[in-house]
């Protein structure tokens, strides 16, 4: 699984192709390092004492595959995971289950990334009038909530961008 850290720390990189940088309804719109799209929000939370939280949803094309893999990278300022630390979640939009028992790897202390595969349309269709994304840690279920504010118009952003990928 390639690790997008770059994109979750909210670098975006420009990329010399047909598609910048943009906002779109207040999602960062772009490259990451390898070239492949991304939406990307960031946040301070005023409920927890303005902590930091980003979402990465990023499409991540791989060799011999038509439909892209969905990465979502979650970043919080106050987790403390170890490196390669795994997790399993009820994945939420809006309270409804999403996925049970997804897999979530953590590639530094604030951020954890889970892949969607071959989920592209059913991942569109279940965020894309999302409001709030939450994941809920099976071994505890203790939950964290992220904003996802107007994300249906971030994917279609990030989909158009990766059909314009040169």
């Amino acid at each position: 699984m390639r690790l997008l850290v770059a994109a979750a720390a909210g670098a975006l990189l420009l990329s010399s192709g047909a598609f910048a940088q943009t906002t779109v309804a207040g999602w960062t719109i772009g490259h990451d390092n390898n070239g492949d799209c991304q939406a990307a929000y960031s946040y301070k939370d005023a409920e927890d004492d303005n902590a930091e939280n980003s979402v990465v949803i990023s499409l991540v094309e791989e060799k011999g595959r038509k439909v892209p893999h969905v990465y979502v990278i979650l970043a919080y300022e106050k987790w403390d995971w170890d490196k390669g630390e795994e997790t399993k979640t009820e994945v939420l939009v809006d309270k409804k289950v999403y996925a049970s028992g997804h897999s979530w790897i953590s590639p530094s202390k604030n951020l954890l990334i889970a892949k969607f595969v071959n989920q592209l349309d059913r991942f569109v269709r279940a965020f894309a009038e999302g409001k709030k994304l939450t994941i809920r840690f099976t071994e505890d279920d203790e939950e964290a909530e992220f904003n996802i504010p107007d994300v249906g118009q971030a994917l279609g952003a990030v989909q158009y961008c990766q059909a314009n990928k040169k």
